[in-house]
């Protein structure tokens, strides 16, 4: 009899826990709750600092939208930029630490720094100096002028020195 009590409760206790674990019909939006907790959680991985890093059409959306507002900067050298820029971009090669410097105290800090290089990864030092100095909105390009010339966006070819 002791053995048949104490299975009894065994099966009780494992029953307990196995309801109690599991989800109830309230929690029916949890499914979507994970997602969306999931999505907010990517969303912050592609952020550094107070960079915003953005897609090709992220990037493109959002100078069409700020239009004149915007500060367009490429950070490649004048060699890579005699191949072809994205139209109203400004020059700071970040390979020249001195030059890009005195380039950026240009530019007003409270205005949006769309930051570009040809695929992302100097444009991620840049944006990150921009930050570090005080600027509000800074966005870097994800892929850089590679991602978006391969995703047939305008560009266009300078005159001259850029």
């Amino acid at each position: 009899m002791f053995h048949s009590i104490r299975l009894y409760t065994s099966l009780l206790s494992a029953a307990f826990i196995a309801f109690s674990c599991a989800p109830s019909g309230n929690d029916a939006g949890s499914k979507a709750d994970v997602s969306a907790n999931i999505a907010q959680s990517q969303d912050q991985t592609d952020q550094i600092g107070s960079v915003r890093l953005l897609s090709v059409d992220e990037f493109e959306s959002l100078l069409i939208e700020e239009g004149a507002d915007v500060q367009l900067l490429d950070v490649r050298t004048s060699q890579e930029c005699s191949g072809g820029v994205i139209a109203g971009a400004s020059h700071a090669n970040i390979g020249n630490r001195s030059g890009f410097e005195s380039e950026i105290v240009q530019l007003d800090k409270k205005r949006p720094v769309l930051v570009y290089c040809a695929t992302g990864g100097r444009s991620k030092v840049a944006a990150g100096i921009l930050a570090d100095r005080g600027f509000r909105q800074v966005y870097d390009l994800r892929g850089g002028y590679n991602a978006w010339s391969s995703d047939n966006k305008k560009t266009i070819t300078p005159n001259g020195d850029f």
